[in-house]
């Protein structure tokens, strides 16, 4: 019956300190609660100082949720970006075909302009041709009114030997005079035939100019058409700088948050120090450090696993303060994260500074925060198969911190997020057998399962 009423007056003491964190406003005044809730602190305020964490811890996952949110337009820009630059390339593709095209008809033109100007030599030359004729035909008949004048004429024609000569030579002067018409008859049909493939030249000149006008206006409507795409494109870019400066921000505020998030203790004596240690878990030991069996591929392995039924009690080796609380996936048999769920206590044993480590707990099953005081023997959480796990197992791992104070060791995992202490998981090198603390112990020779 007794220990019913205590329990009943644990459980209202519990739901009287909830009551008092969740009834505290701490955004009225942070820097008070900064002040309060960093360094040793009375037992009266942890239940305060815990939901203040708590309350930095729900500020910077709301502003997360904005980063996640400005991650997902930060992407759709980014597609916009890609859609974007598709149609550009397909802009400049068809830009390119035009220039090709416009340039094989550039070549016909030039082509055509130096056929024209082939055959406007040529009628020069035919023209001067002609011309020569006419002067030597002129020439001719002046010489021949002169020959007439001087009986020269009559003398070539009296000259003859016979009628046969009369007729031969009377001929010749006929064909000489027909001869000089027949030579300008043909260069002028020359001339005629090549102005008439000049201007068929002409027609083609022009045809094939209106075909490049229509092929230039189509290429400067594709490049207008470029150019409202890059300006589309570059104005998603400001977009996308914008959105990458706000998450920054964001990201900077989370940082400052977190690396801000007061990190306390119980004050002197609280913490005291623990005789011994005590058993985490129930169970068998399934691999100890620092091999796996054979039968695992004698793999390397930082610490002992107890394995058993999953949801067995997982218990703190010693008084100490919670240093690491993450009850953060229901998933098993995954390496993101590999550790799973897992609490951090560090305290004093036998005027020693450990830090013990278990991980792959049961989802929602950790009882406990960072920050928090516990004693030998308190439930921390339960026995699960979170992370990177094969089987219902608690993986222990014992750090040996030496002379370090327990507020020392507490502020630089809170500080760093270094939950090894700067060592090798795999613990080359940093076995306590090999080297000074900080280092890694065998938990199988101090915890007793």
């Amino acid at each position: 019956m007794k220990k019913k009423i205590s329990i009943l007056v644990v459980c209202a003491m519990l739901l009287c300190s909830l009551s008092k964190v969740y009834a505290i406003d701490y955004s009225e005044d942070e820097d008070y609660w900064y002040s309060v809730c960093n360094g040793r602190i009375t037992e009266d305020l942890i239940a305060s100082c815990q939901g203040f964490n708590a309350y930095l811890t729900q500020k910077a996952n709301n502003v997360e949720s904005s980063m996640d949110s400005l991650d997902e337009q930060i992407a759709a820009i980014q597609g916009d970006i890609d859609r974007l630059f598709e149609v550009l390339q397909g802009i400049q593709s068809q830009i390119a075909d035009k220039d090709s095209e416009i340039q094989t008809l550039q070549n016909q033109i030039n082509e055509l302009e130096s056929n024209i100007s082939i055959l406007e030599e040529e009628i020069v030359v035919k023209q001067q041709d002609i011309e020569q004729r006419d002067a030597q035909i002129k020439e001719t008949m002046v010489e021949t009114q002169t020959f007439k004048r001087t009986f020269g004429f009559i003398d070539f024609l009296m000259g003859a030997t016979d009628f046969v000569d009369l007729i031969r030579r009377f001929s010749i002067m006929n064909q000489i005079t027909a001869s000089e018409q027949e030579q300008i008859d043909l260069l002028s049909a020359d001339i005629a035939q090549l102005e008439l493939d000049q201007s068929q030249l002409e027609v083609q000149k022009e045809g094939v100019e209106a075909q490049k006008a229509v092929l230039d206006q189509a290429r400067a409507e594709l490049e207008e058409y470029e150019a409202r795409q890059n300006q589309l494109i570059a104005e998603q870019h400001e977009k996308e700088a914008d959105l990458m400066d706000e998450y920054s921000r964001l990201e900077s505020t989370v940082n400052s948050i977190r690396d801000s998030m007061p990190s306390f203790s119980v004050g002197d004596g609280d913490i005291s120090d623990t005789t011994g240690f005590g058993m985490v878990v129930s169970g068998y030991r399934s691999a100890g450090t620092w091999y796996y069996p054979a039968s695992f591929g004698g793999a390397r392995h930082s610490g002992m696993d107890i394995a058993g039924s999953r949801g067995t009690p997982v218990y703190a080796a010693f008084n100490g303060i919670v240093a690491i609380a993450q009850n953060i996936t229901s998933v098993e048999g995954t390496k993101n994260p590999a550790t799973g769920n897992n609490v951090m206590i560090i305290g004093t044993v036998n005027g020693t500074t450990y830090a013990i480590h278990m991980l792959h707990l049961q989802y929602n099953s950790i009882a406990v925060s960072p920050g928090q005081v516990v004693t030998q023997g308190q439930v921390v959480a339960a026995r699960g198969s979170t992370g990177n796990s094969t089987g219902p197992h608690v993986h222990i791992d014992l750090y040996n911190l030496g002379s370090m104070t327990v507020e020392e060791a507490y502020n630089y995992v809170r500080n760093t997020g270094n939950y090894t202490f700067g060592m090798s998981y795999h613990a080359y090198g940093w076995e306590c057998s090999n080297k000074a603390p900080v280092c890694r112990e065998r938990p199988e020779d101090y915890i007793p399962y």
